[in-house]
């Protein structure tokens, strides 16, 4: 498999042509809703034989199939030596590292439900039913979860209670926080709560995905967090944490003691996203360098098995010329593409990101949109793989970007 782009004036029976594969192929693997297709989009093409092109290299061979270096060359015997345009390359299958995976399933958010887990079902060891909004007094409010939690065991995965200090509103409230992590009454009775519901509704452990956090509290939160697992036992208990790659940069994570968590939890689930976000300018929302910054510092403080990196499912298309007042409009992946297609506008590809864009024009307004296509998530899966962590994760299930399933299943033997 390799990641391959439409190009200007093509047709995907003309890209099926090109790769030696059918148009029917292109349209199942990448999850296509028509043949219709725009310049510059990403496709994934189910062959292991590619063509070389004017220009081409190994390296970049080895870039666009997701195999290593080493392993493309020991494939093609002297094309290190000798590669020309015309040149039939054998893409080997990578080797797959063996990985766990957890979605995240924002049953609170309007339109998603317990059926945006079924495109997934194949992918997943975990599944995070998000989220039990634990109150500054430390009650925690019945939850409708009972069909996600049907669903995640009939696909095979596991259910995690997702527990989150949120206000009605959406925002993280560093007032419950406090409360949660200070308050000895309060601390016991979120955590007698989340026990019981856990054992009630028959989740298989608890996801503590508490935000927004002051950082004189960083202690304190890994005392709750070692209460908590303390007396969960052998279930597991997943932590999500904000990224950053030092103590100072990013005020949102002071909170965080990514050592401590480590050491505490059975998994760090690293929110590796939103460097662009709704309320910012314009930008890519998991660009690779600050990605991979943040994979380093946080494998440098935690042990490596234990970090699933947080992939984003979700576009952002944000109205032009930008203000402090634009918010951006949030779409799944797949509908992101599919304003291009419709708009028969190009795909382009910031290559310092590595994240795809475009611009398009709504009712008079011009807008930009970036989001994770098929080169992004590759080039991040590539860095994941070179520094050994113990999987992936996905925000969100309800927002589907239908080339991940498959790249999920060409890089990991998912454990399940």
């Amino acid at each position: 498999m390799y990641v391959t782009e439409v190009r200007p004036g093509e047709t995907l029976a003309a890209v099926a042509t090109r790769t030696g594969v059918t148009a029917d192929q292109l349209v199942s693997l990448n999850g296509l809703p028509s043949q219709q297709v725009t310049q510059g989009q990403a496709l994934l093409v189910p062959s292991n034989r590619y063509i070389a092109q004017q220009g081409d290299s190994l390296w970049r061979i080895a870039e666009i199939s997701g195999v290593p270096l080493e392993q493309l060359v020991r494939a093609n015997p002297g094309a290190d030596r000798a590669l020309y345009p015309g040149r039939p390359i054998r893409i080997p299958t990578p080797t797959q590292q063996r990985a766990e995976v957890i979605g995240y399933l924002p049953i609170t958010d309007p339109g998603v439900t317990a059926e945006d887990i079924q495109p997934w079902a194949q992918q997943l060891t975990w599944v995070a039913i998000f989220s039990h909004l634990i109150t500054a007094e430390g009650e925690v409010p019945p939850l409708n979860d009972a069909e996600a939690i049907r669903a995640t065991y009939a696909a095979g995965a596991k259910p995690l209670m997702s527990i989150a200090n949120m206000e009605p509103g959406g925002a993280f409230s560093p007032d419950i926080a406090r409360a949660i992590i200070t308050q000895p009454d309060v601390r016991e009775r979120v955590i007698s709560n989340v026990l019981r519901i856990m054992e009630e509704k028959g989740y298989a452990g608890i996801d503590s995905d508490i935000e927004n956090i002051d950082a004189d509290l960083r202690a304190g939160y890994v005392d709750f967090l070692r209460e908590l697992k303390a007396r969960l036992g052998q279930r597991p208990l997943n932590v999500a944490v904000p990224p950053k790659y030092d103590e100072t940069t990013f005020a949102y994570a002071r909170g965080h003691d990514y050592q401590g968590i480590g050491r505490v939890a059975d998994r760090v689930y690293l929110m590796n996203y939103e460097f662009s976000w709704v309320g910012g300018p314009p930008g890519a929302i998991a660009p690779l360098p600050q990605t991979r910054r943040v994979l380093l510092y946080a494998a440098s403080l935690i042990p490596k098995q234990k970090i699933l990196n947080g992939i984003s499912t979700t576009a952002y298309d944000w109205e032009l010329p930008d203000t402090p007042e634009n918010r951006a409009r949030p779409w799944p992946s797949n509908e992101a593409v599919q304003i291009a297609v419709r708009n028969q506008v190009p795909i382009r590809y910031n290559e310092t990101a590595e994240a795809p864009w475009f611009r398009y024009t709504d009712a008079g307004r011009q807008r930009e949109v970036w989001f994770e296509d098929a080169r992004s998530i590759m080039a991040k899966f590539r860095i994941m793989r070179d520094i050994g962590v113990g999987g992936t994760g996905i925000w969100h299930l309800g927002a589907l970007n239908s080339q991940l399933p498959p790249l999920i299943d060409y890089f990991y033997n998912v454990q399940r």
